[in-house]
């Protein structure tokens, strides 16, 4: 079925990638208050399964992990005095 293929169904485990895997992990055992991280890569390749799997690395360590929409991203500037 199709809908096997969809990344969010999380249907088949993540191959390869282990260079990304390792950068990702350490960039997320850093010791601060708020990490926010930019995955660029051309359409098709993993990007959101592989943030999937972050995510839910980052739920075992503690942290709330997902994924920000632009107007949550705007509420956040705005509360923090970033923009």
């Amino acid at each position: 079925p199709l809908h096997l293929l969809h990344p969010y169904a999380c249907a088949f485990p993540v191959v390869g990638r282990d260079d990304a895997r390792a950068d990702l992990d350490a960039w997320l055992a850093r010791d601060a208050a708020v990490l926010a991280r930019l995955l660029v890569a051309p359409a098709g390749v993993g990007k959101t399964r592989l943030a999937l799997e972050l995510c839910d690395r980052a739920a075992e360590r503690g942290w709330d992990a997902g994924f920000v929409t632009a107007v949550e991203l705007a509420r956040f500037a705005a509360a923090r005095n970033l923009g």
